[in-house]
């Protein structure tokens, strides 16, 4: 370009090597759009694992062992294997591989400040309260849907006949879906994008979290529960309370599965639902205590930011809804969803 054309360039235009002379606004959706792809490559390379993995344990087992398939289906104690080690193969390797791309320290992501054990145990009881509450649009969405005749995608619990199975049931559920979701979208997906604002690091993270479980009544509860870790990580800089809640959360869910083994089924249920509500009231109190004592409230953190960071915020959800990545994310979760209410996935 003749530099003697420069003097006639609007003011907010700068020179990018990458991009060229470019207006600024332009430019920080750009760096916007290009993070967002780069991270949700990784919930693609998830989502293609783990068909990856269903399809050839499939295949594997038609072939050494195709009376498990025909008869009793897949042992629980397999079941569980496969999806505790496919968990961490799945989630976990994709967004193992971006950090060591990126080159940079883990502790830039993978935070865990100490915070006040009183605040740390409200924050997870506020959490949780949320978290369970969100189970009750997923069961109307779900019954909606069955309604019409498709798959609502309710799962059949599979917790075992004996002590070592319900272990297994408990670790698959409970223990390391926790460790590597937070790990995932928390720790890498969220942190990666906190230069760009916390607001759009929430709001992608929580999104990217509940479409990684590909069925439409999961959806929202995934949905609600990523934004309550969300926030409380963006709030704390602990990963461990992120953790907890999704450890806590997972591991009322698997309770009555495990109960009914060992107790009558109006027993368990009447345990059940103590445990259940009375999570929820504790949870709501102690929202009340944060809010009372203003300790709920966000502030964010004097970080490391992107130029970026001060785009307005409508600009920023015009950025989000046009990334590549994100569409790519879209348009792979809604057929699998899809093919999944059909009976065909």
């Amino acid at each position: 370009m003749n530099n003697n054309n420069l003097g006639n360039m609007p003011n907010d235009v700068v020179y990018n090597e990458k991009y060229g002379y470019i207006s600024l606004k332009k430019l920080k959706m750009k760096l916007i759009r290009k993070d967002l792809s780069t991270t949700h490559l990784c919930v693609i390379a998830a989502l293609v694992l783990s068909l990856g993995v269903s399809f050839l344990l499939s295949m594997f087992l038609s072939i050494a062992a195709p009376e498990m398939l025909i008869t009793t289906g897949i042992p629980p104690y397999l079941y569980y294997m496969i999806n505790m080690f496919g968990s961490a193969f799945t989630i976990g390797m994709p967004f193992a591989v971006y950090l060591a791309f990126k080159g940079e320290s883990v502790s830039n992501y993978l935070k865990f400040q100490r915070v006040r054990a009183f605040d740390s145990i409200l924050l997870i009881l506020g959490a949780v309260a949320l978290c369970l509450l969100a189970n009750f649009p997923s069961m109307l969405i779900m019954e909606l849907v069955e309604s019409v005749g498709l798959d609502g995608g309710a799962q059949e619990s599979l917790a075992g006949t004996n002590l070592f199975e319900s272990i297994l049931y408990f670790l698959t559920i409970a223990v390391f879906p926790p460790i590597f979701e937070e790990f995932a979208f928390r720790g890498v997906l969220l942190s990666s994008l906190r230069k760009h604002g916390d607001g759009i690091a929430l709001v992608a993270s929580s999104v990217a979290f509940a479409l990684m479980h590909t069925s439409i009544s999961s959806m929202p509860f995934a949905l609600i529960c990523g934004f309550a870790m969300g926030y409380v990580y963006l709030k704390t800089n602990n990963l461990w309370l992120s953790i907890a809640i999704h450890f806590v959360n997972n591991a009322n869910a698997t309770l009555p599965g495990i109960l009914y083994l060992y107790l009558p089924e109006t027993t368990v249920n009447i345990i059940s639902n103590l445990i259940f509500y009375g999570l929820i009231l504790i949870g709501v109190v102690a929202l009340i205590i944060l809010f009372a004592t203003k300790k709920v409230f966000y502030t964010p953190e004097n970080e490391k930011r992107s130029i970026s960071y001060q785009l307005s915020a409508g600009s920023k959800t015009l950025a989000y809804i046009t990334s590549p990545g994100i569409i790519a994310v879209m348009i792979l979760t809604i057929g699998m969803i899809v093919f999944s209410m059909l009976g065909m996935y």
